[in-house]
């Protein structure tokens, strides 16, 4: 677990309820939560938009695949959210089976993602509208 809790990204083990059975500093850092009570709560607590119903369901998708990967905005304590791209992958230990989700905040890249396009349209309009500025 030593090599979890200094990873910069978010690490966690849930189990198959969506109970948070270990969380790395960094993501109680991030959730603004002390690891005793993150260890307290589910996947719901932080993840608001995932409900027990669909953890269930993606449980399922987990174990038939071994693999998952989706976003989701993640809840801080003062109530502010940023989103996460949350990948999980099926672990087995002591006979139990756990996902290990790692997840990174990408609100900055996304941002800079929508700044690109807007960017892109913008000279796309002004090189549609003015041959002129086309040279070939």
């Amino acid at each position: 677990m030593a090599a979890l809790d200094g990873a910069g990204d978010l690490n966690g083990f849930l189990d198959s309820t969506g109970r948070v059975r270990y969380a790395n500093r960094a993501a109680c850092d991030e959730v603004q939560i002390s690891r005793e009570l993150v260890l307290q709560g589910a996947i719901f607590d932080f993840l608001p938009a995932l409900t027990p119903e669909l953890w269930a369901q993606r449980w399922l998708e987990l174990r038939a695949g071994g693999r998952l990967r989706f976003a989701e905005r993640m809840r801080r304590r003062d109530g502010t959210t940023f989103l996460v791209d949350v990948q999980a992958s099926l672990v087995t230990s002591d006979g139990m089976e756990f996902a290990l989700v790692v997840a990174r905040d990408v609100t900055e890249a996304r941002r800079a993602e929508r700044a690109l396009r807007e960017s892109a349209e913008v000279f796309r309009a002004l090189t549609d509208n003015n041959p002129a500025l086309v040279t070939r």
